[in-house]
C-alpha cells in the first residue's frame, strides 16, 4: 500500500487498485502496512473510479451525497475531509446550510441543495453513528434533542443549537447548555 495526501495504493491478490480518499483516510494508513478500507466504485461513460474509506459511515455517507443533483465525488470528499458523516447528517437535519458551505467546493446553492434532496434522511441522529471507533454520544444529543422538541421548540431550532455541544457531554449539560443560548437568544 502507497498513500499519498488523497490517493492509495491499495494491493490486492497481486493487483495495485488506486483509490481517491479523504486526507483523515490518509493519514491512517501507512506506506507497507496492511488496510481495511471500504470501496465505492464509480462507472462513468469514459471512466472508472474508486474511492476508499475507513468506515463504513464514511461511505454510506459518500452514496448519500453522491444522490444530490449536482454533487459529485470531489464536492462529495471535500464535505467528508471538513466534516464527520454525523456533522454532515445533523447540518442536514437542522438545515444548517451556512455549516455545509463551509467546505470546499460547496456554495450556499449546493448546501441548500443537499439539505432539500436529503431532507428526511436523518431525523434521528441515533441512527447515524460512526463505525470507526470515534467517540460520538448519539444516545445523549438523542436525549437532548427530544427534551427541547418536547419543551416546544422545533426540531431544527435545537438540532443546530446541539450542532454547536459538546459531542461528548451528557444530555443534562447539553440540554443546560442549550436551553441558556436559546433563552438568551430570544431575549
Amino acid at each position: 500500500m502507497l498513500a499519498e495526501e488523497n490517493m492509495a495504493v491499495i494491493e490486492c491478490g497481486g493487483v495495485g487498485y488506486l483509490l481517491t480518499v479523504t486526507p483523515s483516510t490518509a493519514s491512517r494508513l501507512v506506506a507497507g502496512a496492511e488496510a481495511l478500507l471500504y470501496a465505492h466504485m464509480a462507472v462513468r461513460e469514459n471512466d472508472v473510479s474508486l474511492y476508499g474509506f475507513t468506515g463504513r459511515d464514511e461511505r454510506s455517507m459518500f452514496r448519500k451525497l453522491l444522490g444530490v443533483v449536482g454533487l459529485g465525488p470531489k464536492n462529495a470528499l471535500g464535505l467528508l475531509s471538513r466534516y464527520t458523516p454525523d456533522r454532515i447528517a445533523m447540518a442536514v437535519a437542522a438545515e444548517d446550510a451556512a455549516m455545509l458551505a463551509k467546505a470546499p467546493g460547496i456554495g450556499k446553492k449546493t448546501a441548500a441543495r443537499i439539505i432539500l434532496d436529503l431532507k428526511g434522511s436523518f431525523d434521528n441522529i441515533g441512527d447515524y453513528t460512526p463505525d470507526s471507533g470515534a467517540a460520538m454520544s448519539s444516545k445523549p444529543r438523542q436525549d437532548a434533542l427530544d427534551a427541547l422538541i418536547s419543551l416546544g421548540y422545533s426540531r431544527a431550532d435545537a438540532l443546530r443549537a446541539i450542532l454547536s455541544e459538546d459531542e461528548t457531554a451528557d444530555a443534562e449539560v447539553i440540554i443546560k447548555k442549550t436551553l441558556h443560548k436559546m433563552i438568551s437568544n430570544n431575549s
